[in-house]
């Protein structure tokens, strides 16, 4: 099924739900620069939601070959995968004029589950593009559990962030996106 044009988008649920070595594989292959765009930005998501950190270097390299919006899936996709070996390729993109690029890296960074990644945030909460803003300030409450315990403005945020991580920056827990407890208000 997942071989045939017509009914391969229809497979890579199935081939997630079976998640067995084969089904990695074949989902690996569907998200190859071969395949429509469609399909892989179906595959991609599906392939590293199985958490395999062997399709780390299949993420990477979707990510720096890749122009379509397959790109952003596999960084983040690479965040999750890969961790801290993700971060020179992220923090590429936190560079970038484009605000998507910033935006997607910013959300890939908290995906990574890296304590390196807290430092490269905090800068971002003071970025122009208010939706960049919010995706850091999402990040750090993934990684860190913290959050601000009111609306405040970006200096305010970017101020209270800098004070807590410079005093918790080596005893705050990490946390990946798949912690379960929820983020606690920042002091």
């Amino acid at each position: 099924m997942a071989d045939n044009a017509k009914t391969a988008a229809a497979s890579i649920s199935g081939l997630k739900h079976l998640a067995t070595p084969r089904a990695k594989a074949k989902l690996a292959q569907l998200c190859g620069a071969g395949q429509p765009e469609y399909i892989r930005q179906m595959a991609i998501p599906a392939l590293a939601d199985l958490g395999d950190p062997a399709y780390c270097s299949t993420m990477l390299d979707i990510a720096r070959e890749s122009h379509e919006y397959s790109r952003f899936i596999a960084v983040r996709a690479a965040g999750y995968l890969c961790g801290a070996k993700a971060l020179p390729l992220i923090k590429s993109q936190l560079v970038s004029t484009n605000p998507s690029h910033r935006f997607e890296a910013a959300y890939a960074l908290g995906d990574s589950h890296s304590r390196k990644a807290v430092s490269l945030l905090i800068p971002l909460l003071l970025d122009p593009d208010a939706n960049v803003r919010d995706a850091a300030r999402n990040s750090l409450a993934t990684l860190a559990h913290r959050r601000a315990k009111r609306k405040q403005s970006a200096q305010e945020t970017y101020r209270n962030w800098t004070s807590w991580w410079a005093s918790h920056k080596t005893t705050a827990p990490i946390y990946s996106i798949n912690a379960c407890s929820g983020p606690r208000p920042l002091p």
